[in-house]
């Protein structure tokens, strides 16, 4: 198709970077006056870019497509809705809810990303939430994928959820760094006590024991920290 239509761009990676960062390469290589995102899968309808288009046309700068119904599982839709909810919840950011980054958006939003945003794991709908524009919403139904298998399994969907929630709230950091606050007041009461006890009963192994055993159950709390704070 591309060599047939000069209007036609494929971009070919040198490998699989994930559909994130490749989405997000492909969405700043675009060019024109306004730039279109839609999964490949086509599970998001592609006519829907002619209401789109209808409501960039009168003045919005960001189309968001909104799905309000979905053809997949009831649970799975309010898991999503759920975790959409909790994430509004943690942040002070306007997330829109059932937004999966389908939609249109002006050139400007297109340079204010280029410009303000240069995370090497981009959450775009995060970008666009952050950006503080009110967007115009079109509404829609989610079929069912006809063809293929997503590859979209559970750790994925979690990597991404926890992708979104760090990037739109700061809570997360906080509670780690609270939990290391907490863990290392522990470690040093403890330190303490293991001091008291090693100076009080010098030749004792029954305390000598105790006090080992304290320091150890320190040892892994300020362990468990480090490796939270590392992930």
């Amino acid at each position: 198709m591309a060599a047939e239509d000069p209007s036609v761009k494929v971009i070919v990676n040198a490998r699989n970077f994930g559909p994130d960062r490749s989405g997000m390469h492909a969405f700043l290589q675009a060019e024109g006056d306004a730039v279109g995102s839609v999964a490949a899968d086509l599970q998001d309808p592609p006519e829907l870019f002619v209401e789109m288009i209808h409501e960039w046309e009168q003045g919005h700068a960001i189309v968001a497509a909104v799905k309000n119904t979905s053809d997949e599982s009831g649970l799975m839709y309010r898991v999503r809705t759920a975790y959409y909810r909790l994430v509004a919840r943690l942040t002070n950011v306007e997330v829109l809810e059932h937004f999966t980054g389908f939609g249109l958006y002006d050139r400007s939003i297109v340079e204010q990303i280029r410009a303000n945003f240069r995370d090497p794991y981009p959450y775009f709908r995060g970008m666009i939430a952050e950006l503080g524009l009110p967007p115009a919403k079109v509404y829609y139904n989610q079929r069912r994928r006809e063809r293929g298998t997503t590859k979209n399994n559970f750790y994925a969907l979690y990597d991404l959820a926890m992708l979104g929630i760090t990037n739109l709230s700061k809570v997360p950091l906080r509670l780690v760094i609270g939990c290391g606050f907490i863990s290392a007041t522990i470690s040093f009461v403890l330190g303490v006590i293991y001091l008291a006890y090693k100076l009080t009963f010098w030749n004792s192994p029954r305390e000598e024991f105790l006090a080992n055993m304290i320091v150890k159950a320190a040892g892994g709390i300020v362990s468990q920290h480090n490796r939270k704070t590392r992930s």
